[in-house]
């Protein structure tokens, strides 16, 4: 081989190297979902309900950052009250860029209540997440579930829900699909892609904790299950 046909086929291989170097890398662990107890809630009955589905749990109690998310597939946020530092942020990110799952869900209407201390909404948990992951729950108190959409709703009849009203949500604008709507047509609930990842978001955790089978399709929509 020529000289010059040496180093051409040596640049090739370096570029190749290279890019897959750069390209993010497949999300293992599709069945393994990070449940943030450091920042939100569970609930009983919620680890058993996963293990029933094919999913195990993990719990996720201190700052999360790339060495946590990436033994997991799926990373579920309930009910935040405490929020996100940038590095978190980052990691979030980066783990549903790179063909993580993010299932989330809160109301943030209370949050700017001042009976529970009048906090502007953009510092609401969740919308310092949304800001770099284009979705937003947002201080509209809206009514109760009634148009359900998407294949996350393909077999769910009803949401049933206890004492709880739901917040607004708003997602990307070319991704985003809505899942639940109010009487006033009003998204409660809406699923997009972010990078090779997939997000749902919901504007109260009561959707989920009331409704497992929400829960479940939810968990398999960002997984990539059908």
């Amino acid at each position: 081989m020529k000289p010059k046909c040496i180093l051409a086929a040596i640049s090739i291989a370096l570029a190749l190297l290279f890019f897959q170097g750069c390209a993010p890398k497949p999300q293992q662990n599709r069945t393994v979902v990070g449940i943030d107890v450091g920042h939100g809630s569970d609930w009983p009955g919620l680890v058993e309900t996963l293990a029933a589905n094919g999913y195990t749990s993990i719990a996720l109690d201190q700052p999360l950052d790339s060495a946590a998310l990436e033994k997991i597939g799926i990373l579920l946020i309930a009910a935040p009250g405490s929020t996100y530092a940038p590095a978190e942020v980052n990691a979030i990110r980066r783990f549903v860029k790179s063909g993580g799952g993010l299932v989330c869900a809160g109301q943030a209407w209370s949050w700017t209540y001042k009976e529970y201390g009048n906090k502007p909404i953009d510092t609401y948990p969740l919308n310092v997440l949304g800001r770099r992951l284009k979705f937003w729950v947002t201080e509209n108190n809206v009514g109760a579930p009634v148009e359900l959409g998407t294949a996350i709703m393909a077999d769910i009849d009803g949401v049933e829900r206890s004492d709880w009203w739901p917040s607004e949500v708003r997602v990307d604008d070319k991704s985003g699909k809505p899942i639940l709507k109010d009487e006033n047509h009003k998204t409660i609930g809406a699923l997009q892609s972010h990078g090779r990842g997939k997000i749902v978001v919901y504007g109260h955790d009561g959707i989920l904790k009331d409704n497992p089978r929400i829960l479940v399709n939810s968990v398999n929509f960002v997984a990539g299950f059908p």
